[in-house]
């Protein structure tokens, strides 16, 4: 008994959307949700061990989707709509710095290497100075620096960056941070970059564990709209379906009982040609003449009900799981009647300048 069981529920188990659904219930067969696990794979990219193909699909979905554009870039473009305060030293100095910073585009690099660490998992900027690459390998001594042999600095995407060679001496305080990099077939010392890691939650050992080998090769972090991605995909696939219903909000049927007969005569193709140019003038839409009883003309409106709140909860949805307030996200004004949003803004702008300060202010002080 408990064998035919065991198969039955074997048999039963379907790929419902993102969701396997094993049996109908724990422990009766009523209790339909009980035993819902999480899907062991779906389109959303993070469960594809091609990591090549994951950052393919992430930029697509970046490049074509205006929900996952403002998701990756709203939080960077706040945090970086004003520049850094420098403070403890002469205003000369300032100014020369600021300079500096300017001739070598650093705030913009910086800006694009944390748009793609938030689209990716991950980037980092190549520190130039005078030596020749062959001594890439060796750390960097900042005090051998002189004025001018900074020369730029350049953002290395994750493609470019393979074979992270990690510290691997748990009593060391760089233990599993990655010692080189090889950037492009050259061996690069990490002193000689600013890594953008994507604060990935284990460290590059435990990964492989715990993520069934869906790891960044390079042990960064994950990029923020794979817990998104589906709610996105779902958002899209809401937007599409209301237009398509747009599309068919009237639809004209015009029914002839005869319609077979008529298309094997000449005349009778006169007579559907008639029909046809008679539906074209009656909708603007779409029209289609069908087979019925005598010549009848049909309207058929389709009914939108509650499409436009069904699209604006799917959006509010992405809002709330992006932490990027309605009003800020969409435009929107706050809802109810005491809704003022200086709340939920006040949270979100808190989190910005958390960022700034727990993220950027480190890689500005070292720069």
């Amino acid at each position: 008994m408990a064998r035919r069981i065991f198969k039955s529920i074997t048999a039963s188990r379907k790929k419902i959307g993102n969701t396997l659904t094993q049996g109908s219930g724990a422990n009766t067969l009523q209790d339909r949700g009980a035993i819902q696990v999480p899907a062991s794979w779906s389109l959303n990219p993070y469960f594809n061990n091609n990591y090549y193909y994951r950052w393919q699909a992430l930029t697509l979905l970046y490049f074509t989707s205006w929900e996952a554009r403002k998701i990756v870039e709203i939080p960077i473009n706040d945090a970086f709509r004003i520049k850094p305060e420098l403070v403890g030293i002469e205003e000369a100095d300032k100014v020369a710095l600021l300079n500096a910073c300017d001739k070598l585009q650093l705030f913009h690099k910086m800006r694009r290497a944390a748009t793609q660490e938030r689209l990716l998992g991950g980037s980092a900027l190549l520190i130039g100075v005078r030596e020749d690459q062959e001594d890439a390998a060796k750390p960097l001594d900042i005090k051998n620096i002189d004025k001018g042999d900074l020369k730029f600095l350049n953002v290395v995407s994750l493609n470019q960056m393979q074979k992270p060679e990690y510290n691997t001496n748990p009593f060391d305080e760089n233990y599993d941070k990655p010692e080189f990099y090889s950037i492009n077939g050259i061996k690069t010392h990490v002193s000689r970059m600013i890594v953008f890691d994507g604060e990935p939650l284990f460290n590059y050992s435990t990964q492989r564990l715990m993520q069934n080998f869906r790891i960044n090769p390079q042990g960064f972090g994950e990029s923020v709209l794979v817990p998104l991605w589906d709610a996105i995909m779902r958002c899209i696939g809401t937007q599409q379906a209301a237009y398509q219903l747009i599309q068919k909000s009237s639809v004209t049927l015009v029914k002839s009982e005869q319609l077979l007969n008529l298309e094997g005569t000449k005349k009778g193709e006169e007579a559907v040609a008639a029909l046809q140019e008679m539906a074209e003038m009656i909708s603007i839409y779409r029209a289609a003449i069908i087979k019925g009883k005598g010549v009848e003309v049909e309207e058929n409106a389709a009914s939108f009900g509650s499409v436009p709140e069904l699209l604006m909860s799917y959006l509010q949805t992405l809002s709330a799981a992006s932490d990027i307030p309605a009003s800020r996200f969409l435009g929107q004004a706050p809802g109810g009647l005491n809704a003022t949003g200086d709340g939920d803004l006040e949270n979100y702008y808190n989190n910005i300048a958390a960022y700034q300060e727990t993220r950027l202010d480190p890689k500005y002080e070292r720069l």
